[in-house]
């Protein structure tokens, strides 16, 4: 992967929506990416590590009385992009089993993983 600053990370999301910010966090052995509606109506993470193949997304958030307006759409959107303007060739996620979540993912183009956790699957695309 090539090397990231927060800087560049931060402007790339900023030019794709002025309704976004982020907050980025590259100390230690995992790095994250917080982006979130500047109306604070939303917020995503995207994660990874330096010799990973993949982004990781989760902690995705949408306030309850703005739901059902294509917020949570457009942050998973936006965070699929930032994986991929790093470079990652793969997303993956946790969610838990069962729940509308994980049909949501489905919906939005994530297949389920081999690897599973007690309540958890995890998703890929």
């Amino acid at each position: 992967m090539e090397s990231f600053e927060p800087k560049t990370i931060e402007e790339y999301i900023k030019g794709k929506d002025d309704k976004l910010n982020c907050i980025c966090n590259f100390e230690g052995e995992y790095k994250s990416i917080f982006i979130y509606r500047k109306d604070n109506s939303g917020i995503i993470r995207v994660s990874f590590e330096e010799d990973s193949s993949f982004g990781f997304i989760s902690d995705l958030f949408v306030k309850r009385e703005v739901r059902n307006q294509r917020i949570g759409t457009e942050l998973l959107h936006i965070a699929e992009n930032v994986i991929g303007y790093m470079t990652f060739p793969f997303t993956q996620l946790r969610v838990k089993k069962g729940t509308w979540m994980e049909g949501w993912y489905k919906r939005n183009g994530y297949i389920k993983m081999t690897v599973e956790e007690k309540d958890y699957i995890f998703m890929t695309k």
